[in-house]
């Protein structure tokens, strides 16, 4: 493993494990090395003859191990343990990602150290102590969903590659199931009796199975207990908000091995959803709502999934020409005008939870309770939970997981087709904020009116999760906390107090 002097130097030996010393080395003739639990990491130091006085350190942190294996080496009659880490690396060639690094330890022979195996489990026990916490290796099973028709059809291959070998070896019981028609997942997570044995869910595909999953928790009789198994998000589609949010948020590369990692080390934390409501249905969104040139772009690409995620840019290319002009109105609760989301708890029902700050479809938005309206013309209105709605389009830059906020990115009719251009290019970096004549706003609730069957012959679309919905009236209310995900501890947005115990 790559040497980390840096990182090995700022280390105290205080309250470091002294065990006994192995042989680092691809076979059990090598170096012999002190080797030490610290407070964050595997010590190892050897001194070697090849140069006078020389040392050679190696540290591999906790943070990085998914896993232990221990066996015996035929050949010597010695214990080999095997170290699993995903060390983040880069290169000139290659992209920063975490890959697999293996650090194997033979145990040396002393004099009344008879029993290897019993030390060596003693010592593998306790460094999964280090890793995990006090518990050790939790017994963990995950309930896997790959769609092999999401994306450029290599989901299954994601799977093989990068994450089922990462949860053999941090010990992870896997049930995986292969999609074999729209609404496979959801059929699944809405009728299975035993969806309480798993401890979470991961899925290999894009945001659509995401949305599959959640509308089918929720269509269960004791949907408020299925919601708090968390989601796992590899990604595997050409739409891969949600694990591209995470990643995001834990200052890790968008990569389907950094997501698995999440996965694998990850804990259990809070994640909003909105209701949304048309005249005729219900259903739950953990992502986004759009109209206009963002939801053409969406749907109208689906043709064009064999692109993967290049099928957005040709999309929105196509849109910038004709730049259709969308008319409606546009009321929302602000944060600040809105009450308290905590007054929900108390008023949630048993069926599903109310979203006691929508009037009736028949009924206005009432300024005296705090709603504003925008009655115009618009290119967009894109609103997102999340950081992301796609790997390139970091729509909502102070969005939280859980922080009870809708950000709505608007851009009216007004602006001009070379604003429109800025506000897609200067999204990948989130500065889209700043382009004059656009808005993006934090609400608790909105209702979107879009004039439909006018004078302009444009596109009726409107999508929730990239997925398309009737067009017409619809309102949404965010739901804080309803849902779970995993994520790394690591992350920089959320509070201590959001992040949940260890999965």
């Amino acid at each position: 493993m790559r040497q980390r002097k840096a990182r090995y130097r700022s280390r105290t030996m205080d309250e470091t494990l002294e065990l006994t010393k192995f042989r680092l080395s691809s076979t059990p003739n090598g170096l012999i090395y002190d080797v030490a639990l610290s407070t964050d990491g595997i010590l190892m130091s050897s001194t070697t003859t090849e140069r006078r006085n020389a040392t050679k350190k190696c540290f591999v942190p906790y943070a990085d191990i998914v896993g232990a294996s221990i066996e015996r080496d035929s050949r010597s009659s010695t214990i080999a343990i095997s170290v699993f880490a995903y060390p983040k690396t880069k290169s000139i060639l290659k992209k920063e990602d975490r890959r697999f690094r293996e650090v194997k330890l033979y145990a040396k022979e002393e004099e009344g150290h008879d029993d290897h195996v019993t030390r060596a489990e003693a010592w593998k026990g306790q460094l999964m102590e280090r890793v995990h916490g006090k518990s050790g290796v939790p017994q963990r099973k995950f309930l896997v969903f790959v769609n092999p028709a999401s994306g450029r059809g290599k989901a299954e291959r994601i799977y093989r590659t990068f994450v089922a070998p990462m949860f053999a070896r941090a010990e992870i019981e896997t049930e995986v199931i292969i999609t074999e028609y729209e609404g496979h997942a959801r059929n699944s997570v809405e009728t299975r009796e035993d969806i309480f044995d798993f401890d979470a869910i991961i899925i290999v595909s894009g945001d659509g199975l995401h949305h599959e999953i959640i509308n089918g928790f929720m269509a269960r009789p004791d949907w408020s207990k299925a919601m708090k198994i968390p989601l796992g998000a590899i990604p595997g589609g050409s739409g891969n908000s949600l694990v591209c949010s995470l990643l995001h948020l834990a200052n890790e590369p968008f990569t389907p091995t950094c997501a698995a990692f999440a996965c694998a080390r990850g804990r259990s934390a809070p994640l909003d959803i909105l209701s949304v409501h048309t005249p005729t249905e219900t259903r739950y969104s953990f992502l986004s709502v759009t109209w206009g040139i963002v939801a053409n772009i969406d749907i109208k690409s689906e043709q064009f999934r064999w692109m993967g995620e290049a099928r957005f840019t040709a999309g929105f290319i196509s849109e910038l020409l004709s730049l259709p002009k969308y008319r409606g109105k546009f009321y929302y609760l602000p944060v600040s005008q809105s009450e308290a989301l905590s007054k929900e708890n108390s008023i949630e029902s048993n069926s599903k939870p109310v979203s006691h700050l929508l009037p009736s479809f028949d009924e206005e938005p009432s300024e005296e309770k705090g709603w504003k309206v925008i009655d115009g013309e618009f290119v967009t209105l894109a609103a997102s939970l999340l950081t992301h709605i796609g790997s390139d389009l970091f729509i909502a830059p102070s969005a939280h997981l859980a922080g009870g906020i809708l950000y709505v990115f608007v851009i009216p009719a007004t602006c001009s087709r070379l604003a429109v251009l800025k506000s897609f290019l200067k999204m990948e970096e989130g500065h889209h904020i700043h382009v004059p004549g656009t808005e993006l706003i934090g609400v608790r609730a909105m209702r979107l009116e879009p004039e439909v069957g006018g004078a302009r012959r444009v596109p009726e679309i409107m999508s929730v999760d990239g997925e398309r919905i009737a067009y017409g009236p619809m309102q949404v209310q965010v739901h804080r906390a309803v849902g779970r995900v995993l994520i790394l501890k690591r992350e920089k947005l959320l509070t201590e107090s959001d992040i949940g115990t260890p999965v």
